[in-house]
């Protein structure tokens, strides 16, 4: 069953009392992904970690405005949402790979 890809957290298809959602990572043409990947590889403390086409990020790692419902009910991402707290990226983004991981 997918579950959500962050270290600790334990939201995965099929709970009971489903409060969140689960979301596919931005296909590579889009910027977001790096952004994402680095979100997962900060979490996890591995530089080197990379999603496959299954992995899953939930809900709890964006802002509430970051996600919209279409008219049917179902939970989709704005365009451009990337995870949140944003700072940890951003401290990400501005390092070389030689500066390694948080």
């Amino acid at each position: 069953m997918p579950s959500c890809v962050m270290y600790n957290c334990k939201s995965r298809y099929g709970n009971p009392g489903l409060e969140y959602s689960l979301f596919s990572f931005p296909n590579e043409n889009r910027k977001e992904r790096e952004i994402w990947i680095r979100f997962v590889q900060a979490d996890r403390r591995h530089e080197e970690w990379l999603p496959s086409a299954a992995t899953k990020l939930c809900s709890k790692h964006f802002r509430r405005e970051d996600i919209t419902y279409g008219p049917t009910g179902r939970p989709a991402l704005r365009k451009g949402a990337v995870p949140y707290p944003i700072y940890i990226v951003s401290s990400l983004l501005s390092r070389s790979p030689s500066q390694g991981c948080l």
